[in-house]
């Protein structure tokens, strides 16, 4: 099986990325910038034909995949100095590393010669261990925390997707929201608060998992499906969520339950990607002209715009407590990894 969460439409994570840059990537972009001293620095791996920068850690170091010239993916991690890693798994056909710790620990998921995919955790050192959640047909790892607990999803063998905890000393948890029909956490905060998304009979709906193992079930207000794409240290999430009409919405849900659905002025199609302590929101929206928009959303709601100088889209996809963004830009149709420093 390759890619399980391409099951769950534009929740899928890289999906979200890849349905976005083809439906704008032809699209010019109108801006304003935040800040006229904040600086975008662009970069890719050698021997990259396309990259994107999935996450960044509280040190400013980067991680996320890229494409060669055959199209195959490899993971790589960008120092704050600019020196950049690359590296794939032992018998790795494809690597898509989705998170980094503080520490500079990496953890997403590749596919093997047969089978898969597969799990798997990258230390600072570079050393790698792979894993399976026991009896599962595929496995996907999404987020660490500073801690090393690990959380994504896995297809049981009869073939159901559950959410797991992978704990920091390998020890697995599988969980599932009452009335689950598939499970898809995505983030996971260093309290070890998980959020994700989950299918039942009649909707998409988004989940958060306490500490205890208690899960809470949620729904955004005038919307018929939830993505869930970051979370804060406070338990803040945010992600997306899609009308009746098909039109996507960013929304925040605090850590008291409490759910708001926005979008910047002249939206018709918001996704929020992720938040840092501060209550800052980074993402991207497409207005009424299908032109495309990078955001930062600060705590009192307020949004501004910025972009990357002949880009003709920016898709910021992690902030951390700095302020500090790492995202992807499309550039004469070439995705390219960014750093943005206010």
């Amino acid at each position: 099986m390759r890619h399980v969460s391409k099951e769950s439409g534009r929740a899928g994570a890289a999906a979200r990325f890849k349905i976005w840059g083809l439906a704008l990537a032809a699209l010019p972009l109108a801006a304003v910038p935040v800040s006229a001293h904040a600086t975008l620095t662009p970069f890719d791996p050698n021997g990259s034909a396309g990259t994107l920068a999935w996450s960044i850690n509280a040190t400013g170091s980067v991680t996320g995949w890229y494409n060669d010239a055959s199209y195959t993916e490899h993971g790589y991690v960008r120092t704050p100095e600019g020196g950049i890693a690359t590296f794939d798994p032992s018998g790795s056909t494809r690597t898509e590393p989705f998170s980094i710790n503080r520490d500079g620990t990496v953890t997403g998921f590749y596919n093997g010669q047969s089978g898969g995919p597969h799990g798997f955790v990258r230390s600072a050192d570079g050393a790698i261990t792979s894993f399976d959640v026991p009896n599962a047909n595929a496995t996907e790892a999404y987020a660490i925390n500073s801690k090393g607990a690990v959380t994504g999803f896995f297809q049981s063998s009869d073939f159901v997707i559950h959410g797991f905890l992978r704990k920091p000393g390998g020890k697995f948890v599988s969980f599932d929201p009452a009335g689950a029909t598939a499970t898809y956490p995505y983030v996971l905060n260093d309290a070890g608060v998980i959020a994700g998304n989950y299918t039942d009979v009649s909707a998409y709906r988004g989940f958060v998992r306490g500490t205890k193992g208690k899960i809470a079930t949620f729904d955004v207000p005038g919307c018929v499906g939830v993505t869930v794409n970051g979370i804060n240290s406070l338990g803040a999430v945010v992600g997306s969520c899609s009308d009746a009409n098909y039109n996507s919405h960013g929304f925040i849900r605090t850590a008291d339950g409490t759910v708001t659905a926005w979008d910047p002025a002249g939206s018709i199609e918001t996704q929020a990607s992720s938040i840092n302590d501060r209550g800052e929101v980074v993402g991207y929206f497409a207005d009424v002209n299908q032109q495309g928009h990078a955001f930062i959303r600060r705590a009192d709601g307020s949004i501004k715009e910025f972009w990357k100088k002949g880009a003709s889209d920016v898709f910021p996809l992690s902030v951390n407590n700095h302020g500090e963004i790492a995202g992807s830009f499309v550039k004469e149709k070439l995705s390219h990894g960014f750093v943005r420093i206010p």
